[in-house]
Parts: structure tokens; C-alpha cells; sequence
């Protein structure tokens, strides 16, 4: 990587990795302009790692002394999340948050889905950590009828977990596919849910899924988390992650009330809309980059 740097030569340099750190202070020595894209908080994140707890704890050191130095000596810093750019100086520091790309989203084609059930639509990495397991066994305690269309990539050795539960007869995994035709299911569904476990990194997280959905014209059904509960008050319905039976109640809200999933729905697509997109956060990217000159 530090090869291809100097052979493009370039003035500014944008990464996002905390193992590219020492790379940028190179280029700083060398008087380039460096950013770093902070789109995890990484030191929380190795405390996630099915890591021995001494190569977390040094890991964990090594990622915050790296970002210190980032602090110091970087031109700018992109922070995913509020609770990211808290950790950085405020005059480096631009908030630039992951939202999807609307016009994307809108040219997509709707795909059909020949159910007579209420679909629910989980998309992103399958993991214990995401509380899909949570969700497949809620869907054995709602009283509505309701299906699970499940799209993303397993975590090693859970696949076979979940399909030993109760729920998962109302489930389909559909794999990994392209994003248009994924945003065509989400235009089907009636329900998106985003069922993240708390954990030092998932807990101020700041996913595009529920923005995804949102897009989608969907109610959703979210994890009760503080912050996830004030922004999407409007648009979602809330539940313990770790409890079935309190997503199952959710999902049985949503599934009788035609009206309510709908209203829900117009109210996330007019925030998408209004500010949630990415059309209009990546302005303040190219302003930050003009601002470099």
C-alpha cells in the first residue's frame, strides 16, 4: 500500500483502516494531506473478536495508541457515527454518516414475492451478534402468520444453529445478492428489522440498514437502544433483542395493523428524503475536500 501511495503520488490520501495509521504518518512526513475515515470504533470492536482476552486487551492498546496519533497528526478525521467523532478534535473532525443512496434505491425494480404471510426482511451479515437467531424463534411465537426472508452471509457454524429452531419453517435464506435486486425485495416486504445484541460496538452503532428500509417505504422493528429509539421514534416499533417473545409482539402489531406499517412506512421514506440519504451527506465529504486545497 505504501508502494502504490508514493507511485500515484497524490496530494490528499483517504483511508479507513487503523492498520494503515502508520502508513499515513509516512505520507505526513513527506508533507501529503491525510484523512482518516473512522467507520468503526475499532479498539471497542476487538473486545467483539473470539480473540483470547491478552491478545484483545494488547490489541486493543495498539488500535488506541494508533488512533491517538491519527488525532495528532492527520489533516482531517471522518467520523460514521456522533459517538465516533466524540473521540476526535472538533476542528479535524466532519460527521459523515452511511446512509444509502436514494436515486439507487428508486430505479430499482420491485421483485415479487408470491406469499399470502407477512415478509419481514433481515439483510447484512448473519451473526449471533446481529440477534438473528432472536428472531427466527420469535417468528414460532407470533400468532400472525409471518415469514422471514433472510439475505446476507452466515457466520461460521451458525447457519446450521438456526435451522435447528422452531421458527426457522418460517424462514428462507435467499444468500447474497446484488443491491439492486435486494432493494427490489425491501419494495415487497411489509417489515424490515435490525435485531443488533448490545455489545461495546453495536450499542452506539449506526447501521444503513434501517435507512435502507426506510427508503423501502418499511416499518421496522429495532433493537431498543437509547439512541436508536430517539432517531427513529417515528418509523419503528422497539423491542429487547435478546427476548423473543418482545419481538414477537412487535411483529404481531405490525402484522394486524395495515395502517400503522404504512404510516410508519411514509414517515421513514419522508425522513430518507429530507436528510437521510446519501445525495445529501456526501456534500459535506466534497466540502471537506475543497476545503483542503
Amino acid at each position: 500500500a505504501l508502494s502504490k501511495c508514493f507511485e500515484i503520488n497524490s496530494d490528499i490520501y483517504h483511508f479507513h483502516d487503523p492498520e494503515l495509521i502508520p502508513i499515513g504518518l509516512i505520507l505526513k512526513l513527506n508533507r501529503k494531506k491525510v484523512i482518516y475515515d473512522a467507520h468503526e470504533d475499532h479498539p471497542k470492536d476487538v473486545f467483539e473478536k473470539l480473540w483470547p482476552m491478552p491478545l484483545k486487551i494488547i490489541t486493543f492498546i495498539y488500535f488506541s495508541v494508533l488512533e491517538k496519533l491519527a488525532s495528532l497528526f492527520f489533516d482531517r478525521i471522518v467520523a460514521a457515527t456522533p459517538h465516533i467523532s466524540l473521540k476526535y478534535p472538533d476542528k479535524k473532525t466532519i460527521l459523515l454518516r452511511n446512509f444509502p443512496i436514494l436515486g439507487l434505491i428508486d430505479k430499482s425494480k420491485k421483485v415479487e414475492i408470491k406469499s399470502d404471510n407477512i415478509i419481514i426482511i433481515y439483510q447484512g451479515g448473519i451473526t449471533k451478534l446481529r440477534g438473528v437467531k432472536q428472531v427466527i424463534e420469535a417468528l414460532s411465537i407470533a400468532n400472525e402468520k409471518a415469514e422471514l426472508l433472510l439475505f446476507g452471509k452466515w457466520e461460521i457454524g451458525f447457519e446450521e444453529e438456526c435451522k435447528n429452531l422452531k421458527g426457522w419453517k418460517r424462514t428462507k435464506y435467499l444468500g447474497v445478492i446484488e443491491q439492486e435486486k435486494l432493494y427490489g425485495y425491501g419494495k415487497s416486504a411489509d417489515i424490515g428489522i435490525i435485531n443488533y445484541l448490545s455489545s461495546p460496538n453495536n450499542d452506539d452503532s449506526l447501521p444503513n440498514k434501517p435507512f435502507e428500509y426506510m427508503a423501502c417505504s418499511l416499518p421496522i422493528i429495532m433493537s431498543d437502544f437509547s439512541h436508536w429509539k430517539e432517531m427513529f421514534k417515528d418509523c419503528a416499533l422497539f423491542s429487547n433483542p435478546e427476548d423473543p417473545e418482545s419481538i414477537a409482539n412487535n411483529i404481531q402489531i405490525l402484522a394486524k395493523d395495515k395502517k400503522l406499517r404504512k404510516e410508519m412506512g411514509q414517515k421513514g421514506r419522508a425522513l430518507v428524503e429530507k436528510e437521510y440519504n446519501w445525495e445529501q451527506e456526501s456534500k459535506k465529504l466534497i466540502d471537506m475536500y475543497k476545503g483542503m486545497k
